[in-house]
C-alpha cells in the first residue's frame, strides 16, 4: 500500500491499486490466538511440581512469557490497523466497494483531495507495517523457539 504513489493519487488506475489493497489488507487482520487451555489446567492443577527437570520448567515458563509478549504486540497491531481504518475512513468512500469489485476503472473511491487527510492516511499505514513487521517477527521466532522446545521436551521425556 505504502509504494502506491500519493502524488498521482489524481489517477483513477492509482486510485483503485490503493483502495484494493486497503480493502484487503487493513480489513484482514488475523491475529496468533494461543490455545493455552492446557498451559492454564498445568498452573491451576498444580501440574508444573510433576515435572521433574528444572529446564523443562523454565522452558515452558519462558514459552508463557512469550505468548504474553506476542499478545501485548497484537494489541498494537490491533490499534494500529484501527487507526490506519480511520484514516482510511475520510479519504475512501467504502460505501462504494461493492461496485468497486465489478467495475474497477470507473468507481470513484475518494471522497478527499486533502493532502493533510491523505498523508494521514499514509502516515497511519507506514506506523502500522512497522508494527505488522515487529509482530511478524515474534511470531517466527517464537515458532522456532516452540520448534526447539518440543524437540528438548520429546528428547527428555521420550515421547514420539
Amino acid at each position: 500500500m505504502r509504494n502506491i504513489s500519493k502524488e498521482r493519487l489524481s489517477e483513477i488506475k492509482v486510485q483503485d491499486s490503493l483502495y484494493f489493497y486497503t480493502t484487503n489488507y487493513l480489513f484482514a487482520l488475523n491475529p496468533f490466538k494461543s490455545d493455552d487451555i492446557t498451559m492454564i489446567q498445568l498452573r491451576n492443577a498444580g501440574g508444573y511440581r510433576l515435572i521433574r527437570r528444572e529446564g523443562a520448567v523454565d522452558s515452558i515458563a519462558r514459552y508463557e512469557s512469550r505468548v504474553n509478549i506476542i499478545g501485548i504486540q497484537e494489541s498494537f497491531l490491533s490499534t494500529g490497523v484501527t487507526r490506519a481504518l480511520d484514516a482510511a475512513n475520510v479519504v475512501f468512500d467504502f460505501n462504494a466497494f461493492d461496485k468497486f469489485r465489478s467495475n474497477k476503472s470507473s468507481t470513484r473511491v475518494l471522497i478527499t483531495n486533502d493532502k493533510e487527510k491523505i498523508d494521514g492516511f499514509y502516515n497511519q499505514s507506514w506506523m502500522m507495517t512497522i508494527v505488522l513487521k515487529n509482530y511478524i517477527n515474534l511470531l517466527e521466532d517464537h515458532r522456532i523457539y516452540c520448534t526447539h522446545l518440543i524437540t528438548y521436551l520429546k528428547k527428555n521425556y521420550k515421547i514420539d
